[in-house]
């Protein structure tokens, strides 16, 4: 994942557990940024959000607010995506993906003015390529699994009613499971804006090392704007998704996503220690199912618009470039908080 990815959902994560007036978001997928772990269960729908700002040690989270929390929580998130088939590199070169993942998140203070987040989370993805044996140097055979961990502590810090400050760490371990020098490292800070209970805005800046390529500094950003108490439109830098209540338990959310992941190749074959690059465009359709405070389930389906490939031997060298076909999709995930 680059650095677009994964400084846009460093930046929110303190969101993943329901940082300081924000939504406690998901992964990205990407995820697809930061990224991340799910939506906390929300109020009813006849519910206000309690608007508690102006009590000592306390403040509000939009519609994920929950003063009841303890001083401690953990968040436990799982999930699998599989996209179908697609021709690649020409005909017949085709390729299919799965990906699964498991998060967890220790959060300190999650209803007070800090807050403090050690989010972990870890994803295996499969690669399996047919007759595209041009895209790796070795062929596709020495290419099949990768890893990415993400490590990316954090602190977020309510300064009034209004306004708050966060920042944290990054460091991102990705490639195949032998791979050696696949560990890149960054940082993150920025402001918290909240005019009213309606909407939240996140605006900062970030950097972070690539494998094989420079340092990059791009914005982080993250928002959550409630158009009424069913609708809601939200970002978390790498996407933008519409979000409506149907139901008490139940929400459908539409979601377009720009994902970048990054792989250390390992150093048994030819082109030791090349990068592989997936960058990709999902548009998915999301059911979500809230049946008790501490539990969430989701569905989706979709399709990638765009994804292309990429092999980068050194910094300046690129070994292949190749686009993929669009694709269906469809994954599931699920979110406990202890």
């Amino acid at each position: 994942m680059q650095i677009w990815q994964a400084i846009t959902a460093a930046a929110i994560v303190v969101a993943c557990a329901g940082a300081a007036w924000g939504a406690e978001p998901e992964v990205l997928t990407q995820p697809p940024v930061v990224p991340a772990i799910g939506d906390a269960p929300r109020l009813t729908l006849e519910q206000e959000p309690p608007d508690n700002i102006s009590r000592p040690g306390h403040f509000v989270h939009n519609r994920d607010s929950d003063p009841t929390r303890p001083p401690v929580i953990f968040l436990l998130d799982g999930r699998y995506e599989l996209t179908t088939r697609a021709d690649v590199g020409g005909d017949p070169g085709s390729v299919r993906i799965a990906r699964s993942g498991m998060s967890g998140n220790l959060i300190f203070g999650p209803e007070h003015d800090v807050q403090v987040s050690l989010p972990v989370d870890w994803e295996v993805s499969n690669y399996s390529f047919r007759d595209a044996n041009a895209l790796f140097p070795g062929g596709v055979g020495r290419v099949k699994s990768f890893q990415q961990i993400v490590f990316t502590p954090n602190i977020e810090v309510k300064l009034n009613e209004h306004w708050g400050v966060f920042g944290g760490g990054l460091l991102f371990d990705a490639g195949q499971f032998n791979a050696d020098s696949s560990t890149t490292y960054g940082g993150f800070g920025g402001v918290i804006y909240r005019p009213d209970k309606m909407f939240t805005l996140r605006l900062g800046i970030g950097a972070r090392s690539q494998l094989e390529d420079n340092i990059q500094i791009l914005p982080a950003f993250w928002m959550e704007w409630k158009l009424d108490e069913r609708t809601r439109l939200t970002s978390q830098g790498n996407n933008i998704r519409f979000e409506y209540d149907f139901a008490e338990a139940w929400c459908v959310k539409a979601d377009m996503a720009f994902e970048q992941r990054a792989y250390r190749l390992d150093s048994d074959g030819p082109g030791p220690e090349a990068v592989f690059r997936d960058n990709s465009i999902p548009v998915t359709l999301r059911l979500e199912f809230v049946p008790h405070p501490a539990a969430r389930f989701e569905a989706w389906i979709g399709t990638n618009v765009s994804r292309e490939l990429t092999v980068d031997l050194d910094k300046d060298i690129r070994f292949s470039r190749s686009h993929v076909a669009p694709s269906f999709m469809c994954g599931i995930s699920f979110e406990i908080i202890f």
